[in-house]
């Protein structure tokens, strides 16, 4: 049996031996065409730099939250500060 993939034919047993299943391969082949120039879509680059930036923007994101929250309590243990009564103590 051979599974058909845009362009090229791959055998059942180069599937068994890569141990990929054909939805795998296609998705190779498809990637490789896209950073190769022959079809549009994000290069692998673009993807990986994509992946950066958006890991990047949720770690200052927590980063900002921290702050936010952090800052109340600073403000209060700064010297010259009158301390603050909590309500319903």
């Amino acid at each position: 049996m051979t599974h058909f993939i845009p362009t090229r034919r791959i055998s059942t047993q180069t599937l068994i031996k890569t141990k990929s299943h054909p939805p795998q391969i296609r998705n190779r082949v498809n990637q490789a065409d896209i950073d190769d120039g022959r079809r549009d879509g994000l290069t692998t680059a673009e993807r990986d730099e994509l992946r950066h930036l958006g890991r990047e923007c949720r770690i200052l994101g927590e980063e900002k939250e921290i702050e936010a929250r952090a800052a109340p309590w600073f403000a209060e243990q700064s010297p010259g500060s009158t301390p603050r009564r909590r309500s319903g103590s």
